[in-house]
């Protein structure tokens, strides 16, 4: 007789909520960091909003091992990998034309030419 074959594990899911809170958080501190530094007013808060590129890159390599442990509950192996690069360089470039482009809004009495 033939024995039945072992019914497959269900695959499991990944959360939702930190799973959008590694991929959310980068792009809106851009934003509003470039925003309230905005808000003073004037070239020298123009000057500091040079550092957001520097902070926003340290945040995002914290949140990809955050992203990591978050992930590896569904996948393995080479998808990690890919993902992990994928998230990291993705972030990066996300906030940074986040951030030029908030500085184009922000700081338009700025000559920049």
């Amino acid at each position: 007789m033939r024995e039945e074959p072992p019914l497959p594990q269900p695959v499991p899911e990944i959360p939702r909520g930190p799973l959008w809170y590694c991929l959310a958080i980068p792009p809106a501190l851009t934003v509003v960091t470039n925003g309230l530094i905005a808000s003073f007013g004037g070239t020298g808060p123009a000057i500091a909003s040079l550092a957001i590129p520097v902070v926003i890159f340290f945040v995002i390599c914290g949140l990809t091992q955050f992203f990591n442990d978050t992930i590896t509950k569904r996948y393995q192996g080479r998808s990690v990998v890919f993902l992990n690069l994928a998230y990291f360089f993705g972030q990066i470039i996300v906030c940074f034309a986040l951030w030029f482009g908030s500085c184009v809004l922000f700081f338009p009495a700025l000559n920049l030419h």
